[in-house]
């Protein structure tokens, strides 16, 4: 997107206040890993071991910091679903719960277990950056694409912004409902 997603705004705040709205909504404890700037009131700080390397950074640190099982987002998945979170944490995964959506796992918007520590942190010392390479070589649980659907209760949930484009098709109306945060 060229600029820091956690900035970026959409509908008169920005995709972090979003994020911890929503989240703290739900009932979750939200905390936001990476840099210390402008996280809103509502979440918890926790900086990131691996700044700039990526998401799988980010898991690294939340799993070392954080009792498991951790429930990851990130930030620019305006419609996470904290219904379909639930789901993937009663599924108790050993490593990761992950949904899967257009037929591709969507690694965030999971949640890892207890053994993902060890696994992550092996497959982050061999180099390895890629969540989604590391999910294809792990014991994961993958949640059914129509169960996803259906537990999720929001319209395209595992819609990330990663482009200008993506951000105006995001806000164009789609005739149903706005989702509920």
């Amino acid at each position: 997107m060229g600029t820091d997603k956690r900035q970026v705004r959409l509908g008169g705040e920005t995709l972090l206040e979003r994020a911890v709205r929503r989240g703290s909504a739900a009932g979750f404890e939200v905390v936001v890993v990476g840099g210390p700037r402008d996280v809103p009131s509502g979440a918890r700080h926790v900086p990131d071991r691996h700044p700039g390397d990526g998401p799988m950074g980010g898991i690294v640190t939340a799993l070392a910091e954080l009792p498991t099982p951790v429930a990851a987002v990130a930030v620019d998945m305006p419609n996470y679903s904290p219904p379909l979170l639930r789901e993937l944490a009663a599924v108790a995964p050993a490593v990761a719960a992950v949904p899967v959506a257009a037929g591709v796992p969507q690694p965030l918007h999971a949640v890892w277990g207890e053994d993902a520590v060890d696994a992550l942190r092996v497959a982050w010392s061999d180099g390895q950056r890629s969540l989604r390479d590391f999910l294809a070589g792990a014991a994961v649980d993958m949640l059914a694409e129509d169960r996803c659907h259906r537990v999720a209760g929001e319209e395209r949930w595992w819609l990330s912004l990663d482009t200008p484009t993506d951000l105006v098709d995001f806000s164009r109306p789609t005739g149903r409902p706005a989702p509920s945060p």
